[in-house]
């Protein structure tokens, strides 16, 4: 794991690197650095929180505002599981009224045998009455719902 921050920070074609806060093979956050010229600057933070099973339950992310020196929320990834499969639903953070808004953008994904999965992702329309699918696919090896946050040792 080392092995790849190094040869990110090396490699001048790989204009990020990446600072990962893991405790016993679980991603609890990952700052985001990027590279210009020869410095670092902190750039997006995400911060992972797991339900009593394990699983991901939703994921913060975060944006460096760099006038006011602070972390500014940008939005949250709820995770909903399913027996066939889950949900992860995209909430924009309202500044305004301190607290994120409901989903505009939810995710499916499906079991829909051995080997296949469906993945469709609708979008709120402008008025927020409805969402509309905007994209769909059939993804022909199996999905591990617990590689949306976890590190293999």
């Amino acid at each position: 794991m080392l092995t790849m921050y190094y040869n990110a920070i090396h490699n001048e074609h790989i204009p990020f690197c990446y600072n990962a806060d893991i405790e016993d093979g679980v991603v609890n956050r990952i700052e985001v650095l990027e590279k210009k010229d020869q410095s670092l600057f902190v750039k997006m933070d995400y911060s992972y929180y797991y339900d009593a099973e394990g699983r991901l339950d939703y994921k913060d992310v975060r944006r460096w505002n760099e006038k006011k020196k602070c972390w500014d929320n940008d939005c949250r990834h709820i995770y909903k599981y399913y027996h066939n499969g889950c949900n992860v639903e995209l909430c924009h953070w309202n500044a305004k009224e301190k607290k994120y808004e409901i989903a505009d953008e939810v995710t499916l994904y499906r079991v829909m045998g051995t080997n296949i999965t469906s993945v469709r992702t609708y979008r709120m329309n402008e008025d927020k009455s409805n969402m509309r699918l905007v994209s769909k696919t059939i993804v022909l090896e199996p999905i591990e719902y617990t590689l949306f946050a976890a590190v293999d040792e």
